[in-house]
């Protein structure tokens, strides 16, 4: 009985997944099964948002079935793993938000890079051979975790971020919390007109709004908002080329 209920879920995700526009499942290798109360999500997406998206419908419509994510997004540059580890290492050793934070390779605990204190906390990047990378270790606040991991999807060669790293300091505002990060996020990205953009945060659903030049642009406006962990959904309300 739990194989053919979770077989109908399956069923009824994919039903779902056709219906939204941000997912194409035309585009995308997406195998969606059902067993033994599991439903199982594998296979590649074009970007993070149809990946989130996925997750998010696949959720709401599980019923009682266990959701097993294993969705990865469509690299652009494919790297062994240590030179995947080490693009992440790059990026996040030069964004100066993350300049109190030590860094290291998963694998080489002695070999840290960044601050010598490491007053914000450590942070581990491992990678494995299909993309995916695990972000580990400590620090202080929220807000340092979701900018590493935002920064961790703008690596190329990076298919799925496992955001494992704990944080000291709990968040009291998760909508607030969300908001300030997402603000800091758009004015790093040089691809979005940060000053052009607001966003609003509610329950977990970002809504950005304002005015950008082209669909790319918007585009990687809701890549940064879906990049960070706890959004439920992002509504774009971005008007294009007015």
């Amino acid at each position: 009985m739990a194989e053919e209920q979770a077989q109908q879920v399956a069923r009824a995700i994919r039903a779902a997944l056709e219906h939204d526009r941000r997912v194409d499942l035309h585009d995308a290798a997406v195998k969606i099964t059902g067993m033994a109360g599991e439903v199982v999500l594998e296979g590649e997406v074009a970007d993070v948002e149809a990946l989130r998206v996925a997750r998010s419908v696949a959720l709401e419509a599980a019923d009682q079935c266990r959701v097993a994510d294993r969705l990865r997004r469509r690299r652009t540059e494919t790297l062994p793993p240590d030179a995947t580890a080490e693009q992440v290492l790059r990026q996040l050793a030069n964004e100066r938000n993350l300049a109190r934070c030590g860094l290291a390779a998963e694998g080489a605990p002695q070999d840290w890079r960044g601050a010598r204190d490491a007053s914000a906390g450590r942070i581990v990047v491992g990678a494995e051979a299909d993309g995916v990378v695990r972000l580990s270790g400590e620090l202080e606040s929220m807000a340092h975790a979701r900018l590493a991991e935002a920064l961790t999807w703008w690596c190329p060669a990076v298919a799925r971020v496992q955001n494992d790293l704990a944080v000291g300091s709990p968040e009291v505002d998760l909508d607030g919390g969300l908001a300030d990060s997402l603000r800091l996020i758009l004015e790093l990205d040089p691809l979005v007109p940060e000053a052009q953009i607001g966003a609003r945060v509610s329950n977990g659903v970002i809504t950005l709004a304002g005015l950008v030049e082209t669909p790319a642009q918007a585009a990687f406006a809701r890549r940064d908002a879906w990049a960070m962990s706890g959004v439920l959904d992002v509504v774009d309300e971005l008007r294009i080329g007015d």
